[in-house]
């Protein structure tokens, strides 16, 4: 933290908790961005989170962060509470919600484990459907997915993954069908009606705090296909679920989006729409951990690999014009240990 960024920080510390000291910074995990996250451990007692986020020319500063926070909030989803912001610096203070992740509840006992994944459910369908009417000048309600995104995302993921991490030797004739694979799944997934999405809705952006789920992490969502954040809880890397409670998540989640006034007319169609969203989120992710390990060597993410790549191969029944492709290079990611 620079000399600049302490002295803005004290001065956020002065006008949130006036009278409290800063006694001592924690430095906490972060994610796959270039944010940075501390814990302040205030005289009071009470503690804070500072978030760091690169200032104008080469970042946002944390602008979209708070507008999208505060959008969010107003429609009653469970954020976190911005207490403060510089963006010139790319400086916030915000509720520290504690360390307890979704993910270490994934494999807790059946009651507690459904109850926080349903909360997690509600706070999603809040998310797709009453943050989209909320009023506002929310960012994300003027950016969508697109073909050409979702195409990106996976040529991303041939791009690090496949090549940049594996190095599997594809034969042209593969790679032509491969992408013809690729485009064809970006097509139908930019086809479904959109809903508001998070974009990164996983375990480890969702925190268990006094017996209620909160999301971090929001700050660039747009709208998207509906299937696509549940995509990304269902079959989540980090926090493996098996079949039947995805299932059981699957019937919660209609049974909600009821509730809100948006039910699925179509339950099988709804279900086609969440493999093909399965597929690319998945690979998408596979994506960004083959170039966490090749650019920004963070090994740890190799591990997610193998359950990202697992889920790929669970859907490919319900894409089968593309089934013999993907298998095979899926195929060639097992031989290379994934």
């Amino acid at each position: 933290m620079s000399y600049q960024t302490t002295a803005v920080l004290e001065n956020g510390l002065e006008q949130v908790r006036p009278g409290v000291t800063l006694e001592r910074l924690e430095p906490l995990a972060g994610d796959a961005s270039a944010r940075t996250f501390q814990r302040l451990h205030l005289s009071d007692g009470s503690r804070l989170v500072a978030m760091s986020t690169p200032p104008p020319p080469l970042g946002d500063g944390g602008a979209e962060f708070q507008t999208v926070g505060r959008h969010l909030a107003g429609a009653g989803v469970a954020v976190p509470v911005i207490l403060y912001s510089d963006v010139k610096v790319g400086l916030a203070l915000v509720e520290d919600l504690g360390n307890d992740l979704l993910e270490n509840h994934a494999r807790a006992d059946a009651p507690k484990r459904s109850q926080h994944y349903r909360a997690a459910l509600t706070e999603l369908v809040r998310i797709q459907h009453q943050a989209r009417r909320h009023p506002g000048l929310s960012p994300a309600l003027n950016r969508s997915f697109d073909r050409a995104t979702f195409f990106r995302e996976l040529k991303f993921f041939a791009e690090h993954t496949v090549d940049g991490l594996l190095r599997l030797p594809l034969t042209e004739t593969t790679r032509t069908a491969l992408s013809s694979a690729f485009e064809d799944i970006a097509e139908r997934l930019a086809s479904f009606s959109p809903v508001l999405c998070h974009r990164d809705y996983h375990s480890r952006n969702l925190l268990v705090h006094r017996g209620r789920v909160r999301v971090i992490d929001y700050q660039d969502a747009r709208l998207g296909p509906a299937a696509y954040d549940l995509a990304s809880l269902l079959h989540d890397p980090y926090a493996e679920l098996e079949p039947t409670f995805r299932a059981t998540l699957i019937a919660d989640y209609t049974a909600l989006s009821a509730e809100a006034g948006v039910p699925i007319e179509d339950q099988s169609a709804f279900e086609e729409e969440l493999a093909v969203a399965t597929v690319q989120r998945c690979l998408k992710a596979a994506g960004t951990y083959g170039y966490q390990v090749v650019h920004r060597k963070r090994h740890h993410y190799r591990r997610a690999l193998g359950p990202a790549l697992s889920s790929v191969r669970e859907q490919l029944p319900h894409i089968p014009e593309h089934h013999e492709t993907l298998s095979e290079l899926l195929d060639g990611c097992a031989e290379r240990g994934v």
